[in-house]
């Protein structure tokens, strides 16, 4: 218990979890998939990852003065876990638990669970940074320097245009329904940051750590964080496909999938619930296509494009709206035979199927524009007199859609 009082625990933790936390939630909305709600909230790590550094380069004296009498003959490593382990191993867990209250998700699958671990050694490898960055330097220099190169690291890193900081650092931007994060960017990041705190904890090891010279623990410090980014990078190098700046991969996870209304609607596991609305909405869709002389429709499947199926969005966080907006869209692409590309053609196209599946035009002008849904209208204005005139408008507008480019 002194050990919590001393470091300083006993305060900084509640602290740090309170303020990971709130910035986590500030900045989260849930989907209903673990791995993505996790890597949303894990934006915390820009509050705990540098505050934890910070402080325990800000605290280091107080380690200095009470392993000075023992370090002739104790390792420093063994002292700084003995003094530290409040601080080391109650920091990482703070982080983690309000990434998990933030995200309001339980890890379910590898890569939730991958996320997490993540999370936990970005944090003990900071606090490790920061204890050798106040032994190598004096504590004016060391707790900007801690503070200020892992924010720079974990704050400005993704936003480079570098694939390898990307694909690196601890803050993966994902993840959607359909995606996750990529294997060997989860696989690099985690070497990165196993091989620097254990370079590190090397570092602190011998047992007359204090009386070895700055200069010599910088080069040090160095040369543990240059260690593990090149083990992170290489690691990269291994992998058969190109990097890109999401540092994700489809989602493989089995579809659950139920037929109601004669619509077979498959979905992933989380979003099960959603069946019944989408089959609604397709089952109301039907007659009017069938009215037009177009294809009706079959299958939703999430997680497209799947031949013969319209690709559907069903996220927890989706109104009605949405859902409708996204049958269309799926619709659309299906027609298209593609991920169609933005473009005034696929708007129109969007608009119109949207209009029938019993959205209003004030619902879908702030999602597509005025001019798209104004086209639309018109189109549907001849449904009463020339029903097929309609059909050839829209095949004509699908005909000018472009496929999207694909990674």
């Amino acid at each position: 218990m002194r050990a919590v009082v001393r470091s300083g625990a006993a305060w900084f933790l509640p602290v740090l979890f309170a303020l990971a936390a709130w910035y986590g939630a500030r900045l989260t909305v849930p989907i209903g998939y673990a791995a993505g709600d996790l890597a949303q909230a894990g934006i915390g790590l820009y509050v705990a990852a540098p505050a934890t550094a910070a402080f325990m380069a800000l605290q280091y004296r107080g380690f200095t003065s009470l392993t000075r009498p023992l370090r002739s003959v104790r390792s420093g490593l063994r002292l700084a876990v003995r003094a530290w382990w409040p601080l080391l191993l109650g920091a990482p867990t703070a982080l983690c638990l309000a990434v998990l209250v933030s995200g309001r998700a339980v890890p379910d699958d590898g890569p939730a669970w991958a996320l997490l671990a993540i999370d936990f050694l970005t944090v003990l490898t900071a606090g490790l940074t920061g204890l050798a960055c106040a032994w190598a330097f004096p504590a004016v220099v060391a707790v900007p320097l801690a503070a200020v190169g892992w924010f720079a690291w974990i704050g400005y890193g993704p936003a480079s245009a570098s694939t390898l900081v990307h694909n690196l650092d601890s803050t993966f931007g994902c993840c959607s329904s359909d995606t996750r994060p990529a294997a060997v960017a989860v696989q690099a990041t985690l070497l990165l940051l196993l091989v620097t705190s254990a370079s590190i904890a090397c570092l602190l090891a011998p047992a007359r750590s204090p009386r070895i010279p700055r200069l010599l623990v910088a080069v040090a410090l160095v040369a543990a964080l240059a260690a593990g980014f090149g083990a992170g990078a290489a690691t990269l190098g291994t992998s058969d496909r190109p990097l890109d700046l999401t540092a994700t991969e489809p989602r493989t996870t089995s579809l659950t999938c139920r037929t109601t209304y004669d619509v077979e609607v498959c979905l992933w596991p989380e979003n099960g619930d959603r069946a019944v609305a989408l089959a609604r909405i397709v089952n109301a869709l039907g007659p009017e296509l069938r009215l037009l002389g177009l294809a009706p429709v079959h299958r939703l499947v999430q997680g497209g494009p799947v031949p013969d199926a319209v690709s559907v969005e069903a996220g927890a966080g989706l109104s009605s709206q949405d859902l409708r907006l996204g049958v269309a869209s799926g619709y659309v692409d299906a027609r298209a035979g593609c991920r169609s590309a933005p473009s005034a053609a696929r708007d129109r196209s969007v608009a119109l199927v949207a209009l029938l599946t019993g959205l209003r035009p004030d619902d879908v002008v702030p999602r597509l524009g005025t001019g798209p849904v104004a086209a639309a209208e018109d189109a549907l204005a001849l449904r009463e007199r020339t029903p097929p005139e309609v059909a050839r408008w829209f095949r004509a507008s699908v005909a000018e859609i472009r496929c999207a480019r694909t990674r």
